[in-house]
């Protein structure tokens, strides 16, 4: 009996061995045999479509001289645990150097056939899957990004069934992210808006526009909370509409802050206006922004007269002196002077 055949050595037999080396050296996935120690026995010609080397550079090379430092432990780890159970086999993801100095992320399936007498080696399968790797890593990011940030973020298929929300829907809603998906947010309605108003919601992303409103919507302790969202289509490559984009913020407390905020500026101004005490108030170059009735009647003017001009233009005094001290300051400061003088009315003393 002849010797038993090596995968090299039928590579270069006809017949069925002549399709077995073309189906190898045509297919696009790169194909390796190696050794029991990790010696490149031999590679098909995809490797340097993938990775810019001949097949005679890499040949009696070590398979982890091309892997990156931080993949390599790993790699060597999983080809030993390999060779030691025949007929096993591991999917693995690394790092390998391409010729021109860049690293591409290459996924292999390698196979223990050392104990086969056709092949004799460590057989590897493996393509290059850097784009898709890179494709993951945006969405990672893009995912960490809402994840994190302050909105309220829940997307819907076309259906309005929720399939995902961040954490801060969860924060302020009191909804676990368990208990929402696969839900409708109507989950979250108060009441306060109408049929009609949802009508237009719908009318409005189905068609291919944005949605913005605000909704009072209902957190799960049934605590009503204003909610500033905006509502938008998301489209597939082919431009279909294949869910709804949810963005919101709780503006409840801003709201509130500003109805306080504005409620209190109404009686500053109702202060200010119907003050006896004559008021003024001046920018830092101490030109009028604004007087009350009290201010412009001891000036015998109109308050109209007085708005925009420049308050020691029209009223020389030593005091400006004081003045330029609040201004550079931002003190306060009390002081006392003679009686104020009016140019415009000198009769008055």
């Amino acid at each position: 009996m002849g010797k038993t055949q090596t995968f090299v050595e039928v590579l270069g037999d006809r017949g069925a061995g002549a399709l077995f080396r073309a189906l190898v050296e045509k297919v696009s996935d790169g194909i390796v045999l190696l050794s029991r120690q990790g010696t490149v026995l031999y590679h098909s010609p995809a490797l340097e479509s993938i990775l810019g080397w001949s097949p005679e550079e890499r040949r009696g090379k070590q398979m982890t001289e091309l892997v990156h430092p931080f993949d390599q432990h790993f790699v060597r780890q999983q080809f030993s645990q390999l060779v030691e159970v025949p007929g096993s086999a591991a999917r693995v993801e690394a790092r390998v150097r391409h010729k021109d100095g860049s690293w591409r992320w290459l996924e292999g399936l390698t196979t223990n056939l050392l104990e086969e007498p056709a092949v004799g080696g460590m057989l590897v399968s493996y393509r290059d899957i850097t784009e898709r790797k890179q494709a993951e890593e945006h969405t990672q990011k893009i995912t960490a990004a809402i994840e994190q940030a302050e909105d309220l973020v829940f997307i819907t298929d076309v259906d309005g069934t929720i399939c995902y929300v961040n954490a801060s829907f969860e924060q302020v809603t009191g909804y676990q992210r368990e208990e929402v998906l696969g839900k409708n947010p109507r989950i979250l309605k108060s009441g306060a808006h109408s049929r009609s108003f949802y009508e237009s919601l719908w009318q409005t992303v189905l068609s291919g526009g944005t949605f913005r409103a605000r909704f009072l919507n209902r957190k799960k302790n049934g605590e009503i909370y204003i909610d500033e969202r905006t509502i938008t289509p998301v489209r597939s490559a082919s431009g279909q509409i294949v869910a709804f984009a949810s963005t919101g913020r709780d503006v409840t407390g801003r709201l509130e802050l500003m109805r306080r905020l504005e409620q209190r500026s109404k009686i500053i101004r109702t202060f200010f206006d119907s003050s006896i005490s004559p008021m003024v108030l001046l920018d830092n170059k101490f030109n009028f922004i604004d007087v009350n009735e009290a201010y412009a009647r001891a000036c015998g003017k109109g308050r109209k007269d007085l708005l925009g001009r420049n308050h020691f233009d029209l009223y020389p005094s030593d005091a400006k002196a004081e003045f330029e001290k609040v201004v550079e300051t931002k003190r306060p400061v009390r002081f006392v002077r003679r009686p104020f003088v009016f140019p415009d009315h000198p009769e008055w003393g």
